[in-house]
């Protein structure tokens, strides 16, 4: 049985333990990635239907979707390189 501290002293800190994303260039994207995402949330309580997925995926990527997501990987990228410096 391992003890708490075992526990702790094993653990490994993430890369991208102190690492935040600067969303200034995409909030417009996150506002309405945020509305689109109030009207499916029955999805987290798994009462959605899940053939409306594709609905919800093509909503999302009207939204912005993946252009919050190449913004957040640029910045992850840039982070971790810095980081390794």
């Amino acid at each position: 049985m391992r003890t708490p501290l075992k526990f702790v002293d094993e653990t490994v800190e993430s890369p991208l333990y102190a690492f935040a994303f600067e969303t200034t260039g995409v909030k417009a994207e996150l506002a309405t990635i945020s509305e689109v995402l109030n009207g499916y949330s029955l999805l987290g309580t798994g009462d959605m239907d899940v053939a409306r997925l594709p609905e919800l995926r093509a909503a999302l990527q009207e939204a912005g979707i993946d252009k919050v997501i190449q913004e957040a990987q640029k910045q992850v990228d840039a982070y971790l390189q810095e980081s390794s410096r």
